[in-house]
């Protein structure tokens, strides 16, 4: 006798899915799984498993979309997340420090040219004004919120 093929209707189980997918009364996680603790329902679907369907819902982990894996921000395969640039911790640039550049970033044109730094505009979703000086009092230019979590191209 063969279970081929079966399928199991989960629509009225409450049970959490590891108390079944054990490895022992069905199949389990597999060597390669991300290691975590958190419950499979709170990243998969229950109709496919291979979807994938995390939303951080914490400011320190904003939801970049199911385009980016798991493994992209756990690199060491584990919930801990090794931030590379931790002194920027929890903003944009925790991650994004490296992909920042001062150049398309100006902060005030006279006396001379100054650009923000990456500390300055760590978050990326904060106003970024052109000021007219370095009294740093008439802005003359201002982009606010040029940048957003899911918005890409940046």
């Amino acid at each position: 006798m063969s279970f081929s093929g079966a399928r199991m209707d989960h629509a009225s189980l409450t049970a959490p899915c590891a108390s079944c997918h054990n490895g022992s009364n069905a199949t389990g996680k597999s060597q390669k799984h991300f290691v975590t603790n958190v419950p499979c329902e709170s990243c998969h679907r229950t109709i496919s498993w291979s979807s994938v369907n995390y939303r951080h819902m914490s400011a320190s982990y904003p939801n970049h979309s199911a385009a980016i894996g798991c493994t992209a921000c756990h690199s060491g395969n584990s919930q801990a997340v090794p931030f590379k640039f931790a002194a920027y911790r929890p903003d944009c640039a925790a991650c994004h420090a490296n992909d920042f550049r001062p150049q398309q970033h100006a902060k005030l044109l006279k006396p001379a040219p100054m650009n923000y730094t990456v500390a300055e505009l760590k978050d990326c979703t904060g106003a970024c004004h052109i000021y007219a000086d370095k009294s740093q009092t008439t802005i003359i230019t201002r982009r606010q919120r040029q940048h957003r979590v899911n918005g890409g191209g940046w």
